[in-house]
């Protein structure tokens, strides 16, 4: 991170898909498995963890049913893509190659949401081979001063604004209500960047030796700490640090 935050590093997957993140794209989380509409939902980057937090409120508050993807290249995908197209514009007489990225979504059951850090034209590189309907999220601004999380809300990328985006492309498939994602953009703040300082369920908060179990709302946070899950404590810089990990139960 160029600001020198930490952020959490899990161990490698026994079956981590090598090719996969050279070429562009892995499948970090399966869908849940159960009943309900499914979604696909893309992010590189900084923006993995928001997309992994979307998916944990979708099964949990919506029952929604979403698969998680790592983009390790935009750029990459498009490349490849642009490569099989031109190789099958030239070679009309031989098998046609499939587009990397093409072949590594096919099967996956619903629609695409894709976000990250960086404005709608780079995940937008690969719309013409996503196999079904594709919603992107991208930071398109000229930049906002406040925590990393609140400029995230604002531009809407972090896991709320998947959240809803996703309520939204199923609501136009007919296959949840449609006023679902109102209901979300409204539970959840969407647009309304203060909400990001209610703790919600990203860390655990001790004051005066107390530990608060629900969400609360800090007025002065240098009277707090955030502790992640094994008691290490991440300072004073609640909304940045209490990202890293979810700690309650």
């Amino acid at each position: 991170d160029p600001a020198g935050r930490s952020a959490p590093q899990p161990a490698e997957p026994e079956d981590v898909d090598v090719e996969g993140i050279i070429r562009g794209i892995h499948k970090l989380d399966d869908a849940p498995e159960g009943a309900g509409p499914q979604v696909q939902l893309l992010a590189s980057g900084v923006g993995v963890p928001w997309a992994r937090e979307a998916r944990r409120i979708l099964a949990e508050e919506w029952g929604v049913r979403a698969g998680v993807w790592s983009v390790t290249s935009w750029g990459e995908l498009r490349r490849e893509a642009l490569e099989a197209e031109r190789h099958n514009f030239l070679n009309p007489s031989a098998a046609p190659r499939t587009p990397y990225v093409t072949a590594a979504l096919a099967g996956a059951e619903g629609p695409f949401v894709a976000t990250s850090d960086y404005d709608h034209a780079v995940p937008d590189l690969i719309r013409p081979w996503v196999p079904g309907s594709y919603h992107v999220l991208g930071a398109d601004g000229f930049g906002f001063s406040d925590t990393r999380a609140a400029a995230r809300r604002e531009v809407h990328i972090d896991a709320v604004s998947m959240v809803v985006a996703t309520l939204q492309t199923l609501a136009r498939r007919g296959e949840v209500p449609a006023e679902w994602a109102a209901q979300a953009a409204e539970r959840y703040g969407l647009l309304d960047v203060s909400s990001i300082y209610k703790l919600q369920s990203y860390g655990r908060l001790s004051k005066a030796g107390r530990l608060y179990g629900k969400p609360v709302i800090v007025q002065n946070i240098d009277e707090w700490a955030v502790y992640g899950s094994d008691g290490t404590p991440f300072g004073h810089d609640l909304i940045g640090r209490s990202e890293h990990e979810r700690t309650l139960p």
